[in-house]
């Protein structure tokens, strides 16, 4: 086996990364070492080896609380997203409602006065019926005694 395929392996198998380049301990140790005691900081040299640039531990389990409170916050998100979501549902089928109650109203009183015209129509359309079958029967008597006198006036008349 190759030695960079042993190091890989050994790579992954570590729970915490190591992010002092490609330093060793023995290098980083030599960087830290206080120059005027000599002593060494055991504290100063596990940060220096276990953080990055920024300060931020590169350890699993804090990436896993790290990603923890991500996911918590992205889910407290999204259930706020959803309330608001259903509050304004609810408000919209509200109006909803209240439009259609508007609309079947409004048909309501649309189909009365329709009802109401039609009524109205047929009474004067009975009326008016009974009035042209007088008429009718007036304006055929009325004819009648035209052409009889009609008739007569001109066997009457001379000329």
């Amino acid at each position: 086996m190759k030695r960079s395929e042993q190091n890989k392996k050994n790579r992954s198998k570590l729970t915490v990364n190591h992010v002092a380049s490609s330093r060793s301990f023995q290098r980083t140790l030599a960087c830290v070492k206080n120059q005027e005691s000599g002593n060494i900081n055991p504290a100063e040299l596990y940060k220096k080896n276990y953080t990055n640039k920024d300060g931020i531990w590169t350890s699993e389990g804090h990436q896993l609380a790290k990603a923890r409170d991500e996911i918590e916050a992205m889910r407290a998100a999204r259930e706020k997203d959803l309330q608001e979501f259903a509050k304004k549902q609810a408000e919209m089928e509200a109006t909803l409602r209240d439009h259609r109650e508007e609309q079947r109203v409004e048909q309501e009183r649309i189909r009365l006065e329709q009802e109401e015209r039609m009524k109205r129509s047929a009474c004067e359309w009975s009326t008016r019926s009974t009035c042209n079958k007088n008429k009718s029967a007036c304006e055929r008597s009325k004819s009648a005694y035209r052409q009889k006198y009609q008739r007569n006036w001109r066997r009457k008349c001379p000329l």
